[in-house]
């Protein structure tokens, strides 16, 4: 930016681009104009059009946000210069006379003026010379001959007017301008002039100092043209022959350049379809990265909420351990002594894990949970447990497990160990932690099926078996 305003063409994007990858990302409205602003001179300077073209249309909304007419009018006028360096008259009025109406607007009379001088060029160039006429002529109404405008202004007025056959003014133009500052095509236009206006002398001088100054293919071509034209009028035709051939060979290979250059336009809206298409694909991509962080997200919640569940499940269950054993060693009655003392036995590993995972601190929880479970299918998978319990109901009971299973040998094993619980008179809690039932409320309906059961069938010890279910001791005498 700073190089730019003490008119230091920047050709190389390596600055703007550190400060790019900034403000893309944090800055506000201004600094993101003005980064895509300095990116596209820099693209302009380095003669790189449509990428420009493309940088100075991404500048234009975020001017346009903060009403920044300044900036819209330098917006406007380097997308002028940028068409109308392609050839593309009609896009590149629209575009200077935006321009204007953004200066005129601010109030920034002096950048207003110089677009309306390009407006008058453009106009002259797109062959509507009575529009350029009036535009000219009232630019130099308003501009005085201090102004830094007056120069150029009367230059390209009096190029105008040489188009248009009216060498006496463009004299009279050209005359205005201080002698060291007139250009190859001035001498060029002089000369031709003062031939038309008949001072011959004036001429030839004229195009003695042209040719000293010829730089570019343009001027060289305006220069043999009027060369020709002199010396056609002068009956010379084969110098004027020779000159209207350098002339053919220059304007050939500008045509070409123009032919070239014309096809800019067209390049620029494919650079502009790519660009878009990168800004799709780069949203497509952005909302993919949302979409998977939200989806990550979403399960890292659910993996925690099963954590804590599982936790919340570990937890229950040790309680329910603990309670199940101040229950059973609250349980004094000499009946239930016998099986109370064969539970503990067999419990007693798991009753002491259970202290242990109480008193343990977090990080060390998770161990003696895995070793509380792997205590509670070593249990489960202990067949004999359930042969000890009949043992003693069978001893205590007159064979009451052996005579369940005999008149009642359709009972699944599973019932046999139920029913072997329910006559043994343990808590329901414990039932439901040695059986594995899901519910208190599944135990309750399978007791009920049971009580209906032996009502329902005329078996010799029916009466015995509600008996025990009711609650009567299984180890009376």
């Amino acid at each position: 930016m700073a190089l730019d305003l003490c008119y230091v063409d920047v050709d190389n994007d390596s600055l703007i681009n550190i400060a790019g990858r900034y403000y893309e990302r944090a800055g506000d409205v201004h600094h993101k104009m003005l980064y895509q602003y300095y990116r596209a001179v820099v693209m302009r300077n380095a003669r790189r059009s449509a990428p420009a073209a493309i940088a100075f249309d991404q500048a234009l909304p975020f001017a346009r946000k903060e009403n920044n007419l300044l900036y819209q009018g330098l917006i406007h006028r380097n997308l002028y210069e940028l068409y109308g360096y392609c050839y593309e008259d009609v896009t590149a009025e629209d575009h200077i006379r935006r321009s204007i109406d953004c200066f005129e607007e601010g109030g920034y009379r002096d950048y207003a003026l110089f677009s309306r001088l390009e407006l008058a060029r453009v106009l002259q160039h797109s062959n509507q010379l009575a529009k350029s006429d009036s535009v000219y002529t009232q630019l130099l109404r308003e501009v005085d001959g201090d102004s830094f405008l007056y120069d150029p202004l009367c230059r390209s007025y009096a190029s105008f007017l040489m188009l248009r056959d009216d060498e006496a003014a463009a004299l009279e133009l050209y005359g205005r301008l201080p002698i060291e500052s007139l250009t190859a095509e001035d001498w060029a236009n002089c000369g031709y002039a003062s031939y038309v206006t008949g001072n011959k002398k004036d001429s030839e001088r004229c195009f003695l100092e042209a040719e000293k100054r010829l730089r570019s293919a343009e001027d060289s071509a305006l220069f043999y043209y009027n060369s020709y034209l002199v010396r056609r009028g002068d009956g010379q035709f084969k110098e004027a022959l020779n000159y209207h051939k350098r002339t053919f060979d220059i304007q050939d290979s500008v045509t070409t350049i123009k032919l070239r250059q014309s096809l800019s336009n067209a390049f620029v809206e494919a650079y502009q379809k790519e660009i878009l298409l990168r800004d799709v694909k780069s949203k497509l991509h952005r909302q993919r990265e949302v979409i998977l962080a939200v989806l990550a997200l979403v399960v890292l919640f659910f993996i925690l909420l099963r954590l804590r569940t599982k936790n919340r499940e570990n937890r229950n269950l040790v309680a329910s351990l603990s309670e199940m054993e101040r229950n059973l060693r609250m349980r004094s009655d000499e009946n239930f002594k016998l099986v109370k003392d064969i539970l503990l036995s067999r419990l007693s590993s798991i009753f002491i894990l259970t202290k242990e995972y109480e008193t343990a601190l977090q990080n060390d929880k998770k161990g003696v949970y895995e070793k509380i479970k792997a205590a509670l299918d070593g249990f489960h998978a202990l067949p004999d447990f359930y042969d000890e319990l009949e043992g003693v109901l069978n001893a205590y009971r007159d064979n009451l497990m052996k005579n369940l299973r005999e008149e009642f040998p359709d009972l699944k094993e599973s019932h046999y160990h139920l029913l072997s619980l329910f006559f043994c008179g343990i808590p329901y809690d414990t039932v439901l932690f040695i059986s594995k039932h899901h519910s208190m409320e599944s135990l309750r309906t399978m007791k009920y099926r049971f009580r209906k059961m032996f009502k329902d069938t005329p078996a010799p010890h029916s009466e015995v078996f509600l008996a025990a279910m009711d609650g009567e001791s299984c180890f009376s005498q």
